[in-house]
C-alpha cells in the first residue's frame, strides 16, 4: 500500500494558484500552508501566485481557494490514468463548506478550501491524523466536510482576556495552535495594558471587571467621545488588536470582537453631555461609586456607536463578527430587569409608571435596535458583518428580544431552553443536582425544545452559537491542560449529532509552552475535519505519536526543514498504530487507561458550587487563603498576603465565609455535605489509580523519551487535578463544619462538626505540600503571570504563598469554628 506519507514525501514543488481571485485577495493563509507543508516535505515553494489553470505533473502540489465560479485546478487527462481522475474538481455548492483533497502517489495533487479559515486546521489534521492511510482513494478527489461552520472561542482568555499577561506567553504561537485545533474563528480585542484604566475609591473590586471585554471606546473614539481617554492608550490598545487581527489573517481565522456593551463611561462625559445619561450599570456591593453608561436611546449615542466600530474596521476591515455580552463588568441595556439597581435608565425610551410588560417591550426593543445599528455599520465594510449576545440577562425582556433575532443577529448559548441563569439539566451522575458549569462536558444531554428552538432561529436566518468547555477559564481554572479528550468528544457529538453547526468555546486554547501535549484540542481538531471518526483509532493515534517523543505542537514556531523526500523523521506506525516497538504500544496502552480513569473521576465531582468550578477559584484565592474554623480569628493584617489579591470587597462576606459571595448563598450546609460525601466515595479511586498508572510507568517513559515526556506531564497535570480537587472537597468540609456548627442544636452535632474540620485541616495542610511538591517539577500546570498579581490572575509567588498559608492554618486549627453574622454591616461601618 502506498500512503499518503509515501505520497507527499514525493512532492517537490508547492505552487499557490489564485482559484480565479486577485492577487490581493488571495489570503496570505495559502503562503502560510505552503511554507509549513513545504517544511514537513522538504518541497520547495514556488515563487508568486500562478494565474489560471493548474498542470498536475508529478511532484507538483498546489494550493487555492474553492469556489463554485473558479474550481482550484484543472490538466488534461493523464494517459495511464482511469477515468475523472484528471480535470477540475467538482465546485462546492453555495454557502456549503470543504476542503478538496486530490494526491496520486507521484506526489501530485491539489488541496483547495472553500474558507481560507479552515486551510491551516486541515493541513494539520493531514500531516497529523491522515499520513498513515492510503493515497488511492485521494487520485478521484475527496471531499471533507467539517463538523462545524463556526469554531470560535468566546472569552480567549490568554489572547485578550485575563491570561494575556501569563508569563512567556507568544501570541503568534497561539494564534497557531487555534489554527491548527480547528478553531475557525478569533476574538482580537484585549487591552494593552495589565488592567484598564478605571479607578475607584479604595478598597473597591470593580475596577477589575473592566480588564477583560474591553468596549469599543477602548480602541477608537467618536466625535461626540472625543478625549474621553488619552490618544497614548487607545493607540497601545487598537496596535494589540490590530496585530492580533494581522497573525489571525496569517493563519487564515476570522478576526472578531468580545465587549461588554454598552459600557460605562467617565462621568466628565455627563459634565460635558448631561442629557445623555443612561443606566447605571455597576454591582452597588461590588462598586463604591455609581457608574453610568450613555442612553442608546438617544440618536446620537447610537451615532457614536456606529461611528465607533466605521473606525475600528477602517483598521481592520477583515473583521466578521461582534458578540455583544451585558449587564454585568459596567454593562447593561436600559430598563432591563437584570440591571443590578433595578431597571433604570435615560429619559427618552419610557415615562415613569408603566407595567412591567410595558417597560420590558420597549427595553427589548431598544436593545435590538442597539445590535442592528452594530450589525449594520459593520456591514458597510463587511457584508456578511454578524452581531451575536447573550439571552441570560434578557430574562425579564427574553420574548422581546427572541422574537426580534433576525439575519445578522445571533445568540451565543449553553441552551436554547434557559431563562436566565438556570440551566434545565442536572449532572450526569447526581440528578439531584444542577450545579456544574453550563457548556462543559456535564452537559451530556440536548432536550428536544433545542432543536425546535434552532429551527426557529435558522427560519429567520439566524444562527444558535452553543457553548462548548474544554480548555481554560471555564472549568478547573487556574489549571491548564487537563486531560478528557473522550468526554471532549462526548460533548463534540452531542451538539453534532443534534444539527449544531456553530461552537462558541469558552475559554479559547491553551498556549503551547504551556500545554505541549493539547489532548483536548487534538479531539477538536480530529472531529472538526472527520466527525464520524471512530474515537477508539482517533485516541490510539493520539497516544502513539505521543508516546513516540514527539508532541503534536512542535510545528509551533521556526524548526528545521525535513530532509528532502520525507514528510518528517517518524515512522509510518506513528500515525497509523501500525506494529512498533513494545515500550511505544505499552506506553500509549498506559495513557490511554489514564485518560480513561481520570474521566471517570471528572465525571463524579459533584461541584461544591460553579463559581468555585470556574474562575471563581482564582478570584477567592482558595489556594492561598488558610481553612481554618475561625478565618476572622486571623489578624487583618496576616490576611492580607492573599485578600489584597482577592475580588472582594472590604464588606463582602466570603472574606470569611466560604458558602456565600455578596447577597449569594453559594451552597447550604446540605448541599455541601453531599457534595463532601460523594467526592470522598466516587472520585479518588478512579483517580489515583490513573495517577499510580502513569507513575509507574514514568521511568520507562524517560528512558524511550528523555526527561520532558508525555507521561510525566500528565502525571503532573492530574496530579494537579487531584490537589484541586481536595481544596474543592475541603471547601465542603469547610461549609459542613463552620456554617454546619453555627446551625448546629446540640453538643454532638457541634462535637461531628470539629471532627469534620480537624480533619478538613490536616487533608489541606497535606494537599498544600503535594501542590508545593508540583511546583517543583518544571512543569506549568496552571496560569501564572510574571506581571503584577492580580485578583484574575495568580503570580509565580504561589509556593511562597503556600508556606503562609500552612504556617496560619497550622497556628490556627484549633479555633473555635465561627463566622460573625454582622460582618457585613459591621465592616461597611468602618472607614475603607
Amino acid at each position: 500500500m502506498t500512503t499518503i506519507k509515501d505520497a507527499l514525501s514525493r512532492v517537490r514543488s508547492i505552487r499557490i494558484l489564485d482559484g480565479g481571485t486577485s492577487h490581493e485577495a488571495l489570503p496570505p493563509v495559502f503562503r502560510t500552508a505552503a511554507q509549513e507543508l513545504a517544511r514537513e516535505t522538504g518541497a520547495q515553494v514556488a515563487a508568486g501566485v500562478i494565474r489560471g489553470e493548474a498542470r498536475l505533473e508529478p511532484g507538483a502540489f498546489y494550493l487555492s481557494p474553492w469556489t463554485k465560479d473558479e474550481p482550484p485546478a484543472s490538466a488534461p487527462p493523464v494517459e495511464e490514468e482511469p477515468p475523472g481522475r484528471g480535470g477540475p474538481p467538482s465546485a462546492p455548492q453555495t454557502g456549503e463548506e470543504g476542503i478538496l483533497l486530490r494526491l496520486t502517489p507521484d506526489g501530485s495533487g491539489h488541496l483547495a478550501s472553500s474558507h481560507p479559515s479552515l486551510l491551516f486546521g486541515f493541513l494539520t489534521h493531514l500531516l497529523r491524523e491522515l499520513v498513515g492511510e492510503d493515497v488511492a482513494p485521494l487520485a478521484a478527489e475527496k471531499v471533507f466536510r467539517p463538523a462545524f461552520r463556526w469554531n470560535r472561542p468566546t472569552f480567549d482568555f490568554f489572547l485578550t482576556q485575563e491570561g494575556r499577561i501569563q508569563k512567556g506567553l507568544d501570541r503568534e504561537s497561539y494564534v497557531r495552535r487555534l489554527a491548527e485545533s480547528g478553531f475557525t474563528h478569533v476574538e482580537v480585542n484585549g487591552l494593552a495594558f495589565p488592567r484598564a484604566l478605571e479607578t475607584g475609591p479604595p478598597g473597591e473590586a470593580y475596577p477589575m471587571f473592566y480588564t477583560y471585554c474591553p468596549a469599543l471606546d477602548q480602541f477608537v473614539e467618536s466625535d461626540l467621545g472625543a478625549g474621553l481617554y488619552p490618544k497614548e492608550y487607545l493607540e497601545a490598545n487598537l496596535a494589540f488588536l490590530r496585530e492580533n487581527a494581522e497573525l489571525a489573517r496569517k493563519y487564515g481565522l476570522v478576526p472578531g470582537l468580545l465587549s461588554f456593551e454598552p459600557r460605562h463611561v467617565p462621568e466628565a462625559f455627563f459634565q460635558r453631555y448631561p442629557m445623555l445619561r443612561g443606566a447605571r450599570v455597576d454591582h452597588p456591593f461590588r462598586s463604591f461609586k455609581p457608574r453610568y453608561n450613555m442612553t442608546i436611546a438617544h440618536p446620537l449615542v447610537r451615532e457614536h456607536y456606529a461611528q465607533m466600530l466605521r473606525r475600528l474596521m477602517e483598521v481592520v476591515p477583515e473583521l466578521g463578527y461582534f458578540s455583544i455580552w451585558t449587564n454585568d463588568s459596567g454593562a447593561g441595556f436600559e430598563h432591563t430587569q437584570s440591571l443590578y439597581v433595578g431597571r433604570n435608565g435615560g429619559a427618552y425610551l419610557i415615562r415613569e409608571w408603566k407595567s412591567q410588560e410595558e417597560i420590558a417591550r420597549v427595553a427589548g426593543e431598544n436593545a435590538l435596535r442597539f445590535l442592528r445599528v452594530l450589525r449594520d455599520a459593520g456591514r458597510e465594510v463587511s457584508p456578511g458583518f454578524r452581531v451575536l449576545t447573550r439571552m441570560e440577562s434578557f430574562y425579564g425582556e427574553h420574548d422581546v428580544v427572541w422574537g426580534g433575532l433576525e439575519e445578522g443577529l445571533e445568540v451565543e448559548t449553553a441552551s436554547l431552553a434557559a431563562r436566565g441563569w438556570e440551566m434545565p439539566y442536572t449532572h450526569p451522575r447526581y440528578p439531584d443536582s444542577s450545579s456544574f458549569p453550563a457548556g462543559s462536558v456535564y452537559q451530556e444531554s440536548l432536550a428536544p425544545e433545542e432543536a425546535r428552538l434552532a429551527r426557529e432561529l435558522e427560519d429567520r436566518s439566524s444562527h444558535a452559537h452553543f457553548y462548548f468547555a474544554a480548555g481554560p477559564w471555564a472549568i478547573f481554572s487556574p489549571l491548564v491542560g487537563v486531560p478528557y479528550p473522550s468526554l471532549t468528544h462526548a460533548r463534540l457529538k452531542l451538539l453534532h449529532d443534534h444539527g449544531v453547526e456553530h461552537l462558541a468555546h469558552m475559554g479559547g486554547t491553551h498556549p503551547p509552552h504551556l500545554v505541549p501535549f493539547n489532548v483536548n484540542h487534538e479531539v477538536l481538531r480530529s472531529f472538526q475535519f472527520d466527525p464520524q471518526g471512530e474515537l477508539e483509532a482517533v485516541l490510539r493515534r493520539m497516544a502513539m505519536r505521543l508516546t513516540r517523543g514527539k508532541t503534536p505542537d512542535q510545528g509551533v514556531g521556526p524548526r528545521a526543514p525535513a530532509r528532502p523526500g520525507t514528510v518528517d523523521s517518524d515512522s509510518r506506525e506513528e500515525s497509523t498504530g501500525a506494529p512498533g516497538s513494545d515500550a511505544g504500544h505499552h506506553l500509549a496502552d498506559t495513557l490511554m487507561k489514564a485518560w480513561s480513569l481520570a474521566e471517570e473521576a471528572i465525571l463524579a465531582f459533584p461541584h461544591v458550587t460553579p463559581l468555585y468550578s470556574i474562575y471563581g477559584f482564582v478570584w477567592y484565592r482558595l489556594w492561598a487563603r488558610p481553612l481554618v474554623p475561625n478565618i476572622e480569628a486571623i489578624p487583618l493584617r496576616e490576611r492580607a498576603y492573599y485578600q489584597d489579591h482577592m475580588c472582594t470587597t472590604p464588606h463582602n462576606p466570603n472574606n470569611v465565609d466560604l458558602s456565600r459571595d455578596v447577597l449569594f448563598q453559594l451552597t447550604t450546609v446540605a448541599d455541601a455535605r453531599k457534595a463532601l460525601e460523594r467526592t470522598d466515595a466516587n472520585v479518588w479511586e478512579p483517580l489515583d489509580a490513573a495517577i499510580g498508572i502513569l507513575g509507574e510507568a514514568e521511568e520507562e517513559a524517560q528512558a524511550a523519551l528523555g526527561e520532558e515526556n508525555v507521561i510525566r506531564d500528565q502525571w503532573v497535570r492530574l496530579s494537579a487535578l487531584r490537589c484541586w480537587l481536595t481544596t474543592q472537597r475541603n471547601v465542603a468540609a469547610w461549609v459542613v463544619g463552620v456554617p454546619g456548627f453555627m446551625e448546629a442544636e446540640s453538643e454532638e452535632e457541634r462535637e461531628g462538626c470539629r471532627r469534620v474540620l480537624a480533619e478538613m485541616v490536616e487533608s489541606e495542610l497535606a494537599n498544600s505540600r503535594r501542590l508545593m511538591a508540583l511546583l517543583e517539577t518544571g512543569v506549568e500546570f496552571m496560569a501564572t503571570t510574571d506581571q503584577a498579581e492580580t485578583p484574575l490572575i495568580h503570580g509565580g509567588n504561589l509556593e511562597e504563598l503556600l508556606e503562609k498559608r500552612m504556617a496560619l492554618m497550622e497556628a490556627h486549627r484549633n479555633d473555635e469554628p465561627y463566622i460573625d453574622p454582622e460582618y457585613m454591616e459591621r465592616k461597611a461601618g468602618q472607614p475603607a
